[in-house]
């Protein structure tokens, strides 16, 4: 099962906050999940899975959200 990894300031706190994306969540719509990084560590608390529906992506098909979205 893919997953992708890439960064990226998803809070607009100025830092690299990680991304993962994986295909075989959500019965494989996918997801990516978001990691806040804290500026010297990565830290769970604030952490999130966004399924696809939450941006919009129809899962009609099977859109495999996580990798897509992560790159």
């Amino acid at each position: 099962m893919p997953l992708n990894l890439t960064v990226g300031d998803v809070n607009g706190g100025g830092r690299s906050d990680p991304l993962a994306g994986a295909n075989g969540e959500n019965d494989f719509d996918g997801a990516v999940t978001c990691l806040p990084s804290g500026g010297t560590k990565i830290v769970t608390t604030g952490a999130r899975s966004i399924p696809p529906s939450a941006i919009g992506v129809s899962t009609g098909a099977c859109p495999v959200c996580g990798p897509n979205a992560a790159t």
